[in-house]
């Protein structure tokens, strides 16, 4: 939510960041989840966290669709952007990453497998070499 305000409607960092501590602060005393908390009740808390930072615009920037879309796990999982997160370009990253990782391990286990197979013919070799002609 506090990125969303950032983006899309420049609300400064104090007042974006109180918004969100009060919806998830309400959500846990009304025991809701994102998805289930009124837009009426967000639009009263963002009046009252503008008026106790000191913002002029005390409206809340997004109407009531988007406000709900922003609370959708699916919003909540794309707009994530770190390194690891769970949005679908990083998901695809990391796979690739991994199954890069594994195409080269992989690759070192055939070839040491190789060298030991190698070896052992090697090994028998110098052994038989050792053994007394019959």
């Amino acid at each position: 939510m506090a990125d969303t305000l950032q983006r899309e409607a420049d609300v400064p960092f104090r007042l974006r960041h109180r918004f969100a501590f009060d919806l998830v602060t309400w959500g846990r005393a009304h025991n809701a989840t994102p998805a289930t908390i009124p837009y009426t009740e967000a639009q009263v808390m963002y009046t009252q966290a503008a008026k106790e930072t000191g913002q002029e615009s005390t409206t809340l920037p997004l109407s009531e669709d988007r406000f709900h879309a922003v609370l959708g796990a699916r919003n909540m999982g794309d707009s994530a952007k770190g390194v690891g997160g769970s949005q679908p370009a990083e998901l695809a990253r990391m796979l690739t990453e991994a199954q890069d990782s594994l195409a080269t391990d992989q690759a070192w286990l055939t070839a040491r497998r190789a060298a030991l197979q190698q070896a052992d013919v090697k090994l028998d070799a110098a052994f038989n070499a050792l053994l007394p002609s019959p």
